[in-house]
């Protein structure tokens, strides 16, 4: 049923094309699975400490994700992106927090998707419901901040959740099925290299709480279901909310699952590095 209401949202059908996952740097490994890492500094930080914290990543993290083969991403405030840019020698990749939905104009505050390229990103999160809440950023601007990047040939980390009020009423896959939808309907085949999508149920952000897993396998299940009745090869899926070493010990195993949206945690090189080597099978 749900798929069908999916298809009546839909203008045209878009064929996704993913590519591997980015090139490894270091030499290869036998390893169950290799892992996206999203580390999301939000706003914690200065732009001194945003860059003191990115030399600890160097220095304590670059070895476990060479030995590891996971992908780290890092996501400072964009003021330091082009410090560290300058000044990384690490293998992980950076990413922007945000993007504006327009390629330029007068848009005062807003950083635009060709500039996030020349800083050094290679991805970036647009659909973060801290922006959906508090900068009112609605399905269709997430959809529009989504294609610039690909215009860039960024690419994009889709966040989609529900709130707690959609989960008691039972609206979790209609909720992503709507999020999706305004996605693929901007998206065209030919600028699409590759998709992550990171799935944070609202509620679970930053409360310490966590879905039964059955629950993420549900979601990432229907997520699945979905791309593939649009013919949208597989993309990879990405757990947000809570994350530290205990949920990730619990959620690692779960299907699907292609790696984790990492908050909070993510600013403490020390719970951090526990948190990927729980992942290093």
């Amino acid at each position: 049923m749900i798929c069908q209401i999916f298809f009546k949202m839909l203008n045209k059908v878009c064929v996704f094309t993913i590519p591997c996952a980015p090139k490894r740097m270091g030499k290869k490994i036998s390893m169950k699975k290799a892992l996206f890492f999203v580390s999301n500094w939000k706003m914690y930080l200065s732009y001194q400490a945003n860059v003191a914290l990115y030399q600890q990543y160097e220095k304590q993290l670059a070895s476990t994700i060479t030995t590891t083969g996971h992908t780290l991403i890092v996501c400072p405030a964009v003021s330091a992106l082009a410090t560290i840019t300058h000044t990384k020698s690490a293998p992980f990749y950076l990413s922007g927090q945000t993007c504006a939905a327009y390629s330029h104009g007068a848009y005062t505050g807003e950083t635009d998707a060709q500039s996030l390229r020349e800083l050094g990103c290679t991805y970036c999160i647009v659909g973060h419901s801290e922006r959906r809440v508090y900068h009112h950023e609605t399905d269709e601007i997430v959809a529009h901040q989504a294609q610039q990047l690909l215009n860039q040939g960024l690419i994009p980390i889709v966040c989609i959740g529900e709130t707690r009020e959609e989960k008691k009423s039972s609206q979790t896959h209609a909720v992503i099925a709507r999020q999706l939808t305004a996605v693929t309907k901007v998206i065209h085949a030919s600028t699409v290299p590759y998709l992550l999508v990171a799935y944070e149920p609202v509620w679970a952000i930053g409360s310490g709480q966590l879905p039964h897993q059955h629950e993420v396998e549900s979601v990432f299940g229907f997520i699945r279901t979905l791309t593939h009745a649009l013919n949208i090869p597989p993309i990879k899926l990405l757990y947000g909310g809570s994350i530290n070493q205990s949920t990730v010990d619990y959620l690692k195993n779960t299907k699907n699952l292609d790696g984790f949206l990492v908050g909070k945690t993510s600013i403490d090189v020390a719970a951090y590095k526990a948190v990927i080597q729980a992942c290093s099978w």
